[in-house]
């Protein structure tokens, strides 16, 4: 699970920056108002239950304190869905 969670947070950081690219673009002209929320497809359901559960277990104790900071600041604050994706078979 941990290193589910380290590889989705890396990719959560890209997102984060690309929103923020896109919001410095953006010059107020345009007409779309609908918001984007960009998804991260994760095939591997243990990190997807940390992303969406906040409690600590066993398994997710020794996490470090950066991969927090996506699910407080993305997840939780609705600029990020997390779906699973099946993996192959």
């Amino acid at each position: 699970m941990h290193a589910e969670i380290i590889s989705a947070c890396s990719s959560a950081k890209e997102i984060a920056w690309m929103e923020k690219l896109a919001m410095d673009i953006d010059d107020g002209n345009t007409t779309d108002q609908s918001p984007y929320l960009p998804m991260l497809f994760i095939d591997n359901m243990s990190g997807i239950d940390w992303f969406k559960n906040a409690k600590i277990n066993e398994k997710s104790k020794y996490i470090e304190l950066q991969y927090y900071w996506i699910r407080k600041n993305l997840v939780e604050g609705n600029r990020l869905c997390i779906q699973h994706v099946a993996g192959q078979d």
